[in-house]
């Protein structure tokens, strides 16, 4: 079932690990931290789902080639959530989307639950009816379209990543169920493939697990084992679940999820790694409207940038990868706090500093490549505005330390990249909403010539470069028409 994919190399256990390239494990591992996040589960739910669904099929015997669907399929499930990130958050807020992820939305009593209980809680009665009369029939109408979008960009996703067709398959129906009551095509049966019907089993079962512990996830598996679920794979969870989730409660999840890569074992070449980062930044421009395009624009510029400072192609390379990866920790932070109209507030300041410390450890398999820490210099927005932080202690943010000449040219291209949905090159005028920046760029954290004249070489580079670049085409800001281009 499942082929092997250009692109892709295969190892075996008893083989040295190539150098020339990375586990692609490792780097679907710091993916699944950023679909949790963006999913509003907790981190490494999805590696906890992937290990149970794994050891699971391993446990019933399946063959190697439906494990290792069943390993990529689990741990991409939610790779498609960006897609309509900004949709949902104008309907509910923070607290509510992430009770909303464990509502069974088939069961009408569970739903209903949902819009009673979670939705607009610190309200007066009136006001709660008044919300709920209005955004209960926008939801349910919206449903349909943005779980196909959902399903559409992780098909995208996995189609780019090189992984099997049935895995490309899988990532269509993850919103399927047993019962035909899924959404958007009502397959059932087994009509759904493999791979799907083991991922679901495995993350209602993570979910359950992280918010009820064992006690929680035998029940929910067992209340919607013939529903959601497939019956029989249900009752392989209910026989060996115990045991399966015990091993989680010691378990260091990364490094299990990595040894538990099915044979053969696959790695991206090291050519391969530049399209996998693109895909990376690529899914995570998507969670708003105005970013489209903004982390491919990012690495181009900063990569134009770097070859006008005649920087050697090892920095060069790692500079153009740091800008594809540079705002991976965005997914982090709320949409209503990225799209807020008007100042933030000292606590949503706060996400928006700390986000780099998410995309600094995501990023950092693939940052590894080149010299470290290159991804974690970027330009946070505050109240519509872009600025390049400037450093604290030594250069790098540490005392002392010397920082590659390269390292700015990530940070002053996201300062003046485009960001809106037509990703315009902007210097000014506007708001973050209508494709602008509240005002010029500011170029802080850029060091100045000796006397202070104005911005350094590496600035003026910066701003060369981006009067060689040509905006793209799309569509008005604001517009939510977002897609995964293949």
């Amino acid at each position: 079932m499942n082929q092997r994919q250009p692109g892709l190399q295969d190892t075996r256990s008893n083989q040295e690990p190539s150098t020339a390239g990375l586990r692609l494990a490792e780097l679907l591992a710091a993916l699944s931290v950023v679909t949790d996040l963006g999913s509003w589960r907790l981190p490494e739910t999805a590696m906890q789902a992937c290990l149970l669904a794994t050891r699971l099929a391993q446990r019933i015997n399946m063959s190697a080639n439906d494990v290792s669907d069943v390993y990529y399929t689990t741990l991409l499930r939610s790779v498609g959530c960006t897609a309509y990130a900004h949709e949902e958050a104008v309907l509910l807020d923070d607290a509510e989307l992430a009770a909303a992820g464990s509502v069974d939305w088939a069961d009408p009593r569970e739903a209903l639950g949902f819009w009673l209980y979670h939705v607009a809680r610190d309200s007066t009665p009136l006001e709660h009816a008044r919300i709920v009369a209005a955004n209960m029939p926008r939801w349910a109408f919206r449903r349909h379209e943005q779980i196909a979008s959902h399903c559409e960009v992780g098909a995208a996703m996995v189609r780019r990543l090189g992984l099997a067709p049935v895995v490309q398959q899988a990532l269509q129906q993850v919103f399927e169920r047993w019962d035909g009551k899924g959404i958007p095509r009502r397959l059932d049966g087994e009509r759904l493939v493999l791979p799907v019907r083991f991922a679901q089993v495995a993350t209602v079962a993570a979910v359950f697990w992280r918010l009820g512990g064992p006690d929680a996830a035998i029940a929910t598996v067992k209340q919607r084992r013939g529903g959601m679920l497939d019956p029989s794979i249900a009752t392989g969870f209910l026989q060996y679940g115990t045991e399966l989730l015990a091993e989680l409660e010691t378990a260091d999840v990364l490094q299990a999820l990595v040894l538990a890569e099915p044979e053969p074992r696959k790695q991206i070449p090291d050519d391969g790694i530049d399209s996998v980062a693109r895909a990376f930044g690529d899914m995570v421009d998507l969670k708003l409207p105005f970013t489209r395009g903004h982390s491919g624009g990012v690495s181009e510029l900063a990569e134009a940038a770097a070859r006008r400072l005649r920087l050697n192609e090892p920095d060069v390379v790692a500079i153009r990868r740091a800008g594809l990866l540079h705002d991976l920790g965005r997914m982090s932070v709320s949409n209503r706090v990225w799209e807020k109209r008007g100042p933030l507030t000292a606590s949503e300041w706060e996400q928006v500093r700390l986000h780099a410390l998410s995309e600094r450890a995501n990023s950092r398999p693939l940052a590894g490549t080149g010299p470290a820490g290159t991804s974690n210099w970027h330009a946070p927005r505050t109240a519509g505005r872009l600025r390049v932080p400037p450093p604290v202690g030594g250069p790098c943010g540490t005392p002392g330390r010397t920082c590659p000449g390269g390292r700015r040219c990530v940070p002053g291209y996201d300062a003046g990249a485009p960001i809106s949905a037509s990703s315009r090159i902007c210097h000014g005028g506007g708001s973050a909403h209508d494709g602008g920046l509240s005002g010029p760029v500011r170029w802080r954290g850029c060091p100045r010539r000796p006397g202070g004249g104005g911005p350094s070489h590496k600035a003026r580079s910066i701003r060369l470069a981006r009067g060689s670049q040509r905006p793209r085409s799309g569509g008005p800001a604001g517009d939510c028409n977002r897609r995964l281009v293949p």
